[in-house]
């Protein structure tokens, strides 16, 4: 498979292979299903405790909030922008094309999709593993 560094081998997680996508760090392919052939898309997925260091060393980055207007006003990480996932692909002129773009949904599975659809768009992407709902850190805002 022609992703990633060469001679690097992707490994097949349980999670990736529900969505018939395999991962090795930074490096993901995926199948295209209209088309039935390979693609490959870059981006990082990291911890809410990488997100927290983020935070805390003030990163330069946009936090995007995919939930819908309500989940996102009910609680969210504080200097999130809420851009519901439905809404996303026609708000893409929001987002800085140089900076780091951070994703998170409820649990992972929309943010992933989003991350690979940004890439693809040239974006800069990391994607929170696990959503807000496995996020406990010091930067929840609650109304």
């Amino acid at each position: 498979m022609a992703c990633g560094p060469a001679g690097v081998r992707l490994r097949k997680t349980a999670a990736a292979e529900k969505s018939r996508s395999w991962d090795k760090g930074r490096f993901f392919a995926y199948i295209d299903s209209k088309e039935m052939k390979w693609r490959c898309s870059m981006w990082s997925l990291i911890s809410p405790s990488e997100l927290e260091q983020y935070l805390d060393e003030r990163r330069p980055m946009v936090l995007v909030d995919l939930r819908d207007r309500a989940s996102y006003q009910a609680g969210h990480i504080q200097g999130a922008v809420n851009i519901p996932y439905e809404e996303m692909a026609a708000q893409l002129y929001q987002l800085p094309p140089n900076v780091l773009v951070v994703l998170y949904c409820y649990h992972g599975p929309r943010s992933m999709l989003m991350a690979r659809y940004l890439s693809d768009q040239g974006f800069t992407v990391a994607d929170v593993y696990g959503g807000i709902d496995s996020y406990r850190g010091k930067y929840m805002e609650y109304p």
